[in-house]
């Protein structure tokens, strides 16, 4: 089934418009995306791995994150992206909106668009042998303290790592 996402001015006014994924008519319009940090009381952080056949950037590690889906606010996106990815359920954890950032770029296919990328800080506990992984989305998860996940970063094995030391920073 497809994803149909609704679309923003860039002011992040609804233009009451969708769109399905794949086929954005250039930066006239925005979407959210949202990236979900999780955090235990040690200070871990649940990472998870991309799935190596995934279109881009497969086999990096990352934050859980997708994008908003049609009637979605935000916050309904990261429960919902950190549910579907690792079968853990933060209907009761501890919910931070970090900060926002509005991108336009370009994906090397359908030119350039733009979207608005809302971080979450999520804080809760669990095994880590609860997290499920998401067949076709992930392919491994471990909980990491700050300086694994920037050493991961220091490597160039963690995806999208221009927002990191931001997160880390704000979720210390």
């Amino acid at each position: 089934m497809a994803e149909i996402w609704d679309l923003y001015d860039e002011n992040r006014v609804p233009l009451g418009k969708t769109v399905e994924r794949g086929k954005q008519d250039g930066c006239a319009s925005y979407h959210i995306v949202v990236v979900v940090a999780v955090k235990n009381s040690r200070g871990e952080y649940l990472i998870t791995m991309r799935d190596k056949k995934k279109e881009f950037f497969g086999g990096l590690w990352e934050f859980t994150g997708g994008s908003a889906l049609f009637g979605e606010t935000s916050e309904e996106a990261a429960l919902r992206e950190t549910l579907e990815e690792t079968g853990i359920d933060h209907t009761n954890s501890k919910r931070t909106l970090m900060f926002s950032k509005k991108r336009v770029w370009d994906d090397g296919k359908l030119g350039w668009h733009g979207d608005f990328w809302d971080y979450w800080l999520f804080e809760a506990d669990f095994p880590i042998e609860n997290v499920v992984l998401q067949k076709g989305e992930t392919s491994d998860a471990k909980l990491v303290s700050r300086d694994e996940l920037m050493k991961i970063d220091e490597e160039g094995k963690f995806f999208n790592h221009d927002y990191l030391k931001e997160i880390l920073k704000i979720g210390v």
